[in-house]
Formats: structure tokens, sequence, C-alpha cells
């Protein structure tokens, strides 16, 4: 038996070694981009920043904790991805800190496919609406995405509230726990944060990591993380005739609505890639990003949030505009969005008053 031990523990002893290096040094309450890129990061960050904002009770309703068999009156219906589910410093909470303004929000978990555009068609086509009095509906959409979104759409598409009802019944949560022992995370972890020395993306990450021009975020000087697929999307985003495509089918589903009595707010959530475009040094092999430059100058019939001009300006001024560890935009931001789509709906209701 001591034999066998000491035979083993050779080969035993580094994994042991690794599994105690990912469990000390791997946080998984930290933002995504360190989760899918592997790095190492002690979790403190994301502390210091909301600790600098007072949090804001949410109001908002979700459309899976109402009975939509009864007729329900909100100012606001919310579709979109997770930039609209960022918990208490959500810009949906921001909205609904003025009194006066209602909110409802179709949970993410609810959508026909992971596309808010074609949940908002399917809602357009179906019954929900008449249950569900509304004067307003923010779509919001991640930069990446937004223009594939388009693409995918199936117009024909409807949802009904009898379908939706069943959805909320048969919504589950998941179990996320699970042991990094046996898992290739107590190898990937070491050797990814090791691999960043070299490369701005090693392979097993899903997130790139680049210096920039000046100080963008607290405690991490000169260094931006950005998720992988907010690159691979530029061909597509870049597309002029899909940006086209995307600015004719938002106008189309303005109408539709307007016919409901309801008016369209977009909301496109720039990539942090674009966001941050302008600080990155060494800019040879990273194209720009030209989305909103030519989707600001098309005609649009729909009120639309001008995101880039708003995130431009925070630069000036603050830095976590977004947050270093994640792809998503920090209170900073989330609270001047809220802001400017508050100043779209408060006078609405008072015409209506």
């Amino acid at each position: 038996m001591k034999h066998f031990i000491k035979k083993n523990i050779f080969f035993l002893l580094p994994i042991i070694i690794l599994y105690v290096i990912t469990k000390v040094f791997y946080n998984h309450e930290v933002g995504d981009l360190l989760r899918v890129g592997f790095i190492f990061n002690d979790g403190t960050y994301r502390n210091s920043i909301e600790n600098r904002f007072t949090e804001v009770s949410p109001k908002r309703e979700y459309i899976s904790k109402i009975n939509l068999k009864q007729k329900q009156k909100f100012d606001v219906l919310t579709i979109g991805d997770s930039f609209s589910e960022q918990g208490k410093y959500d810009y949906n909470n921001y909205i609904t800190k003025y009194d006066d303004i209602s909110m409802i929000h179709f949970d993410r978990n609810l959508h026909p496919s992971t596309n808010p555009l074609q949940t908002l068609n399917n809602v357009i086509n179906g019954n929900i609406l008449d249950k569900l009095d509304v004067n307003f509906i923010i779509l919001q959409s991640v930069e990446r995405h937004i223009v594939r979104r388009t693409h995918k759409l199936d117009t024909l598409q409807a949802l009904s509230l009898d379908s939706l009802c069943s959805k909320i019944e048969k919504k589950t949560k998941s179990n996320n726990d699970q042991s990094i022992f046996f898992s290739d995370l107590i190898l990937k972890a070491p050797l990814t944060s090791l691999m960043y020395a070299f490369y701005d993306n090693p392979h097993y990450s899903k997130t790139y990591k680049v210096k920039t021009a000046t100080e963008l975020f607290t405690d991490n000087s000169n260094e931006l993380l950005f998720y992988k697929d907010d690159l691979g999307s530029i061909k597509i985003n870049n597309d002029t005739l899909g940006i086209l495509k995307l600015n004719t089918t938002l106008n189309q589903l303005h109408h539709k609505l307007l016919n409901k009595g309801i008016q369209l707010i977009i909301l496109p959530s720039p990539d942090k890639y674009d966001a941050y475009y302008q600080f990155i040094m060494n800019k040879e092999k990273y194209p720009e990003p030209i989305f909103f430059k030519y989707f600001n100058t098309l005609p649009k019939e729909y009120h639309c949030i001008d995101t880039k001009k708003i995130i431009n300006t925070l630069h000036k001024a603050h830095k976590d505009v977004y947050y270093y560890d994640d792809t998503h935009w920090s209170p900073i931001t989330a609270e001047v969005i809220g802001n400017e789509i508050a100043k779209i709906i408060k006078p609405q209701n008072t015409e209506k008053q």
C-alpha cells in the first residue's frame, strides 16, 4: 500500500497543486469576462465600484409574476437581453425611481428564442397586448447581435397569451453548482492566465486583454478586457446593407405598435470593444467598428437612445463606464441611460393625464 501511494503521489501532486491554485485564485463571483477568460482575480474590483452608488429599490414587475388573465396597466414594457437584467443597478431601476413611471419586464428566459427582436415581433402579432396595456415598449439589444437578430427574424411568428402562460408554468431554475476538482478548469485557468503574458487571446479564453493609451478603470491601469464575440461580429455589424435592413425592420415594428397606441424606444447597447475602441493601442490587428457611425445617420421614426454618444461623453469625466471585469456597462452608465429614457416617457405620460 505504501508503495502504491509513493508511486502515485507523483501523478496526483501536480493535480492537487493546480486544484489549490485554481480554488484560491479563480473566483466565480466576478464579472463574465474573467470567468470565460479563465483569468485569476481576487474579486474585489466589483465591490469597489458598486459601493460608490446608492442602490435603487427595483419597482418593475416581471411578466412571469403577474396575472396575465386580468387586464394589466403599465407605462412601459421592456424586452431585451442581459443588459436589461443587471439586477439592482439596471437601467430599468433608474427609470422606475420616478414614481410616476410603472414598468413590466419580459423575462429573458421566456423569449421564444434568444432574440429580443423576435420576441417583440411575436408579442405584436399575438394577443398579449390585449391584456397588457402599455404606452411604450423598450427594445434593447447588445450591439454584437443586433444585425444578426434582424437576419434571423421570422415576421410571421406570433406569441399567444395561453402559450406565454404555459411557458411561465414550465419555467424551472437550474443549479449551476459544480465541483472543479475533476473538471478541466484546474488546467485551463492556470495555463490561460500564464498565456496572457504572450497572447491577447489565449486558446481556451473567450476574453481579449489589450493595452490602452490611458487609464480607464479603477485599479487596473492601461488594460482593457473585451469579449471574443465582439470582434467576431465586426464583419456582419459593419455591413451597411444589414444595418439598413435593421433600421427598416425597426421602423416597421414601430408602425405596427403605433396602430395599437404604443410607441417604440430602441436601446442599442454598444459592445465593450466598440465603447473603448478609441483607447486601444496597436490597432493594426483590430478593425474599427462602424455600426453606430452608419446606424445613427439613418432616418428613424421610432425613439432611439444614442448610447454611443452618451458613453463617449461619460469617458471624458469617468473611469469605469463599463465594468473592468464584465461585458456590461456600470451603474455610472445605467443611471444616465435610465434618465434619458425617462425624459421621453415622462412628458408623454403628462400629456395623457
